[in-house]
């Protein structure tokens, strides 16, 4: 459901969908159309929260200079944009 460009979500009754795919326990099948108003009403929170994200990452990239050292930052891992318990089940990754 987002659009192919910039990420940004369709309006619902937008005509310009290619394809929506309807999934079930039975298997899944392309569909002419269907009603998307309640997910992508679902998906609105979700996409403001993926912009705020993005907004404050370039804030953060453009205060970083080279002098620094590697470029890290914890806002990926905050609980505004992760939930903890996810984090707590990914596998660790170990270099060395």
């Amino acid at each position: 459901m987002l659009a192919e460009t910039g990420a940004n979500l369709l309006a619902a009754d937008d005509d310009g969908w290619l394809a929506v795919l309807s999934v079930g326990p039975a298997g899944s099948r392309f569909v002419a159309s269907c009603d998307l108003a309640a997910p992508v009403a679902a998906l609105r929170a979700v996409e403001d929260r993926l912009f705020e994200l993005v907004e404050r990452l370039g804030e953060e990239e453009d205060e970083w200079d080279a002098a620094s050292g590697p470029y890290r930052t914890a806002t990926p891992r905050d609980p505004a944009f992760v939930d903890p318990a996810v984090l707590r089940s990914a596998p660790r990754r170990h270099t060395t």
